[in-house]
């Protein structure tokens, strides 16, 4: 699965220590993901690249639980279908989430800009079911911090 969403924004609405939780769907592959970033430009400019959190998915991530640069996800096994593999924890060593760069851009709307590319590995599981199968992919976000 690749997810670009560089053609749309995640924007952050406040600064600080706060985590933007993201939950989106792609109407093309109707795959799911969440993701969490820092809203705040100065801790966005501490992520390095590398491994990152890979989550079990969960369709939803308050606030207050975000864990900042996780990614989870929910695929459908057949193209466009209803019939989804839910990405579990990571359970082998070939199982996580990457983040390959983090590019810092201008300035949009008086926030900054930085481009998020990563990739992810995990085992998938049907539920209810216990048919379970590997689910990788790529993305690229564009992300508004505040400064």
């Amino acid at each position: 699965m690749h997810v670009d969403c560089s053609a749309i924004k995640f924007e952050a609405t406040s600064g600080g220590s706060s985590v933007v939780p993201i939950v989106a769907t792609s109407a093309s592959t109707k795959s799911t993901f969440t993701f969490a970033f820092y809203g705040a430009a100065a801790a966005l400019d501490t992520v390095k690249a590398g491994i990152h959190p890979l989550l079990a998915y969960s369709s939803f991530t308050p606030t207050a639980t975000a864990i900042p640069m996780h990614l989870s996800v929910k695929v459908p096994q057949t193209t466009g279908g209803t019939d989804y593999f839910y990405g579990l924890a990571p359970s082998e060593a070939t199982h996580k989430h990457t983040i390959k760069s983090i590019t810092k851009a201008g300035v949009e709307n008086g926030k900054r800009i930085y481009w998020i590319e990563g990739e992810y590995s995990c085992k998938g599981q049907q539920l209810p079911g216990t048919t379970t199968a590997t689910i990788s992919g790529k993305y690229r976000f564009k992300l508004l911090a505040v400064q």
